[in-house]
């Protein structure tokens, strides 16, 4: 964790008087980090799990249905209506899906 934010470690290493630099990307935004610590510093680590689902249905509100790993059904994702260009993406796919299924990735961090 650095500035309170997931991040995947890219580069570290030891400063002068000891103290540790680190940087890193957010797994979430992409956005480089940097935070520097001392050695006996307790660092959090974030827990990540990546969950993937079947799309079952989307409706006219952005609401996605997906059916989970262990066959229940999830209703509460929403498409990200204010990004148009991700928006219509996906809307693509499910619209022209044909045949096919449609997959979601979801990644999940602390909580």
């Amino acid at each position: 964790m650095m500035k309170e934010r997931p991040c995947k470690v890219t580069i570290f290493f030891t400063m002068i008087h000891g103290k540790i630099a680190v940087g890193g990307v957010d797994i979430f935004t992409g956005k480089k980090q940097e935070a520097v610590f001392l050695p006996f510093n307790m660092v959090k680590m974030p827990i990540v799990k990546i969950i993937e689902m079947e799309v079952a249905d989307i409706e006219g509100d952005g609401f996605v249905s997906a059916i989970m790993e262990d066959g229940s059904l999830f209703s509460t994702l929403k498409l990200p209506i204010e990004d148009k260009k991700i928006y219509n993406e996906l809307m693509g796919l499910w619209e022209e899906r044909g045949e096919k299924s449609v997959l979601f990735t979801l990644l999940k961090c602390m909580g």
